[in-house]
This record gives C-alpha cells, structure tokens and sequence, in this order.
C-alpha cells in the first residue's frame, strides 16, 4: 500500500506515467527490504524439505 501512495505523490509533481512510478517505487522498496533474496532462500528451502519428504519413500504414488 505504502507503494501505490508514494508513486501518486511522486506522480503529482512528475512527467512519468503512473505504472512507471509505481514499477520504480516498487524496486526502491523489494531493494530495501531484501524481498527477492529472502524469497528465493525461502524457495531454496521449501525445495530441500521437498527432497528430503522423496528420500524418505513417502510418495502418494
């Protein structure tokens, strides 16, 4: 929500469409909090349970 509200104030005074503002207020935000790295050791993550659930041998197959 913090994003939307950021790019209309921005727009307000800017020459930039309102989707350009908000694809880069996004980016300032996803670099600030670390967004893309935490998702992706999330993703790593859920990937090894997953391999550790077929090591096992508890398939539904």
């Amino acid at each position: 929500m913090s994003i939307a509200f950021a790019a209309v104030k921005a727009a307000a005074g800017s020459d930039q469409t309102i989707d350009r503002l908000v694809r880069r207020e996004a980016s300032r935000v996803f670099r600030k909090r670390s967004v893309i790295p935490s998702m992706i050791d999330r993703i790593k993550l859920m990937l090894r349970l997953g391999e550790d659930d077929g090591a096992r041998g508890d398939s539904d197959a």
